[in-house]
Formats: structure tokens, C-alpha cells, sequence
């Protein structure tokens, strides 16, 4: 298994350990084998129900080690788009090495500013780097999964 699939199973077990711990029982994840853009859609467990997609990111740091997490602009891009194609609400998960987690929701209303920064062309094991745009997110509204067996297999 390489390095995206243990990334990506990774985010799987957290994103259903969430799930659980909040019942949540309408979810479903993308092809693991597709490396589609998105992580999956759920119908969250609300007086009204709301459909959502998702995206999810594992950070190999503490939660309290930054104050800001970063991904790709393409990425949100992407997501608020399927959002709107599917009528559904898009979210990103930040999940930290300590077990902590934060939810945010995308917005197509709000302006993103974005930063350049070098980085990997694909997350596929390529060496080659290029120039990136990336939105960075304010750590805040951490909240603790509740189970030890998600601990952070990266290591």
C-alpha cells in the first residue's frame, strides 16, 4: 500500500469513527481506488436533514501546533462545485495527530484568499514540485473524537 492509500484509508477510518460517534448512518466514501476529489457525502442527523459532501485532510501535527491549516484552492474550488451540482453542503475535516478535530463549512458567498507556495505536482509519489495556490483556515471550534482506536497511523 502506498502513502495516498494509507492516507486515504486513514481519513476513511477517522471520517466513520466520526460518523459513529455522532450516529450518522447515511454516509457513503468515494471509490478508494478513484482518486475522485472529493471524500465522500452524508446525510447528517439534524431536525432537518442535510445532505452534505466532504472532503478530509489528515495533519501529522498537533492541533495546537499551528493556528492555521492549509489545503489547495483547486480543492475547494472543486468541492463548491459539486456542492452546487448536487445540492449539498460542502465541508472540509482537518483531523490532527492528537485526536482533535475541526469541521468547516464551505461557502460560495465568501471570498477565499489564497497564497502561492511550492509544492508536490501530485500526491500520486510524483518529486516534481510546482507552484500552488492554497487558502489557509484559522484552527478553531476543535472538537475530540472519541474513541482511541483512530489514533494516527502515518507514523
Amino acid at each position: 500500500m502506498n502513502k495516498f492509500e494509507q492516507a486515504s484509508l486513514l481519513e476513511r477510518e477517522k471520517m466513520t469513527q466520526l460518523f459513529q460517534q455522532n450516529n450518522v448512518n447515511q454516509f457513503y466514501f468515494t471509490d478508494e481506488n478513484s482518486y475522485d476529489r472529493e471524500d465522500g457525502y452524508y446525510t447528517a442527523n439534524t431536525i432537518t436533514t442535510k445532505e452534505i459532501v466532504f472532503e478530509v485532510k489528515n495533519r501529522d501535527v498537533a492541533s495546537d501546533k499551528y493556528s492555521t491549516t492549509i489545503i489547495e484552492k483547486d480543492k475547494i474550488n472543486y468541492l463548491l462545485l459539486k456542492a452546487e451540482e448536487t445540492n449539498h453542503i460542502p465541508y472540509l475535516f482537518f483531523f490532527f495527530t492528537d485526536g482533535y478535530y475541526t469541521a468547516i463549512k464551505l461557502s460560495r458567498d465568501v471570498y477565499y484568499s489564497t497564497f502561492l507556495m511550492d509544492a508536490p505536482a501530485t500526491t500520486m509519489g510524483s518529486n516534481t514540485r510546482v507552484e500552488k495556490e492554497f487558502v489557509g483556515f484559522n484552527i478553531q471550534n476543535l472538537q475530540k473524537i472519541t474513541s482511541a482506536e483512530v489514533n494516527n497511523k502515518n507514523e
